[in-house]
This record gives structure tokens, C-alpha cells and sequence, in this order.
């Protein structure tokens, strides 16, 4: 009785082992991450060497801030969003100082297609039927 139940037991493991092999093979593939990467819009709107480098700076400069308010113990979340809204807002008014008119209404086009494209923060994506 008891060869009978460990025979029993053996072909019913090696029976979920098999088909949990057989199952991999019926999944999609995963895109690649880079398959979805998004292109720099800087590098879409036509900079100069000379803004090129101008913007180099300002984002440099901007991380540099970012991460100094984000390791700050001292400050509180509520703090810590207000400066960094401020950081934010810095940085643009720099990158718009750097851009020409027609070089912000490219941008201005741009930012706006992807956020046409996107989801929204926080809602889901539609479904296809």
C-alpha cells in the first residue's frame, strides 16, 4: 500500500514539474526596455553648440539642487515639495532664457504629444476590447 502511494505521489509531482515547464513557453515576450525609450526632446528642437552646452549646465545644476534638498534631514516633505517646485521652476525659466521663440514652440509641441501619449499619473491605461 504504501509502494503504491509513493508511485502515485512520484507521477503526480512529475507530472506538475513537466507541465510547469510546458507553461513558460506560452508566455509573450517582454519588450526591451529600450524598445519604449523616449528620444530627448532638447536633441528634437535643433540647439546650438552654444545652448547645447547652456542646457548641459542648467540640468547639471539642477540635479546637483534636487538631490542636496532631497538628502536634507532638516527640512519636512511639505518643505522639501516646495523647494523642489521652486528648483522646478527655476529650471525652466533658465531652459526658456536659453531657447529661441520658434525653439519653445517646438518644445511647447513636443511636451504636449507626449502627454497625449501617456497615461495620466495614478489612472490606468484604456483597455482595447
Amino acid at each position: 500500500m504504501k509502494k503504491m502511494f509513493f508511485l502515485a505521489l512520484l507521477v503526480i509531482t512529475a507530472c506538475a514539474i513537466s507541465n510547469a515547464q510546458d507553461s513558460s513557453s506560452n508566455r509573450k515576450p517582454r519588450p526591451a526596455k529600450d524598445s519604449v525609450h523616449r528620444v530627448n526632446p532638447m536633441k528634437q528642437i535643433g540647439l546650438t553648440k552654444d545652448q547645447q552646452d547652456k542646457v548641459t549646465a542648467a540640468d547639471k545644476d539642477f540635479r546637483t539642487n534636487t538631490k542636496e534638498v532631497k538628502s536634507d534631514s532638516t527640512l519636512t516633505a511639505d518643505q522639501k515639495k516646495a523647494k523642489l517646485k521652486e528648483l522646478r521652476q527655476e529650471h525652466e525659466n533658465a531652459i526658456d532664457g536659453i531657447l529661441t521663440a520658434d525653439q519653445k514652440a517646438k518644445l511647447k509641441e513636443i511636451k504636449a504629444g507626449d502627454k497625449a501619449n501617456s497615461p495620466q499619473k495614478g489612472n490606468p491605461s484604456p483597455k482595447t476590447p
